[in-house]
């Protein structure tokens, strides 16, 4: 395994960047409903959504 690749903080806040755009792109793409699913836990990024419906 490449040391390197698990604790370098540039290339975990690119990949955290890469993570949250594709998931902004996907949700602004919905014309009339949005539903989104996981298995697991869910996002980090799903959090202010989970909460803002209540």
């Amino acid at each position: 395994m490449n040391r390197r690749r698990t604790t370098d903080p540039v290339r975990h806040r690119r990949e955290v960047q890469q993570a949250r755009s594709l998931l902004f792109v996907a949700t602004t793409r919905a014309r009339d409903s949005l539903d989104i699913f996981w298995h697991g836990t869910p996002s980090p990024f799903l959090a202010p959504l989970m909460t803002a419906g209540r």
